[in-house]
């Protein structure tokens, strides 16, 4: 069961951490659930530095105020796989994360992170340079313009969006498709349409929404998938309606 440290006020938290060792802290850290790191080598580097060895780290119900920690800020994380949960995430917070992630090849934000709307995708890849795995809860009009105006230097493998907006989420025209799809040729886009209480759309509904998004030519191949979900009132969802881009 982990440590409820979360639980304590904040002066005093913040006060306990700055008392304990790298080692205490990290201990404290895992039993309070915030962070996870897989089977891992820890290697001194520079003067005052540690370097976790991982394959993967997860980071849970963190804000810029862990950034206040001499310990926590003088930790690096050589991890493929990173996942962050409950996560308050902004410019600030990804660059000083960016900081301590330099390998990371896939990002996970789970549905309960509070993800700014400053953050877009251009910003995410140029911070982490070796991302090819996205999977994140927020869109903006023009999200695939604008990640084609950035032209990642990493092949893109997979982006996975859930996000309550419609509109957002199909914010794009067919030309920025065809378009990423020629930088990322192996690309797989899954778009979630997240519903918060009773959906009221039908399948005709989303099927013009997915033609109007998705006017390819017809011989167009890539692996593009649409889905849409109702959250139920235990948290977990239901399936409305699915379909791949390339049945149309």
């Amino acid at each position: 069961m982990p440590y409820p440290i979360l639980t304590l006020p904040y002066p005093f938290a913040k006060r306990l951490s700055q008392l304990l060792s790298p080692s205490e802290l990290k201990n404290l850290q895992i039993a309070a659930d915030l962070i996870t790191v897989g089977p891992q080598k820890v290697v001194n580097i520079l003067k005052n530095k540690i370097l976790c060895k991982c394959e993967y780290a997860f980071f849970n119900s963190l804000s810029d105020a862990v950034f206040e920690n001499h310990d926590f800020n003088n930790t690096h994380y050589a991890a493929n796989i990173v996942t962050f949960k409950n996560c308050k995430v902004g410019t600030n917070f990804l660059e000083n994360m960016a900081k301590k992630l330099r390998q990371s090849t896939e990002l996970y934000f789970e549905d309960k992170c509070e993800i700014d709307k400053s953050i877009k995708f251009p910003i995410i890849f140029n911070l982490f340079p070796f991302l090819n795995t996205l999977y994140i809860t927020t869109a903006c009009n023009g999200w695939v313009r604008e990640l084609v105006d950035a032209n990642p230097v990493t092949k893109i493998h997979i982006i996975s969006i859930e996000h309550d907006n419609l509109d957002e989420l199909l914010g794009f025209d067919s030309e920025d498709i065809l378009s990423l799809h020629e930088q990322h040729p192996q690309i797989f886009l899954s778009l979630t349409y997240m519903v918060h209480g009773p959906i009221h759309e039908g399948e005709e509904y989303f099927e013009k929404r997915i033609r109007e998004a998705f006017d390819l030519p017809k011989d167009y191949r890539s692996d593009i998938y649409f889905e849409a979900r109702t959250m139920n009132q235990t948290e977990n969802s239901d399936l409305i309606y699915w379909c791949y881009v390339d049945d149309f």
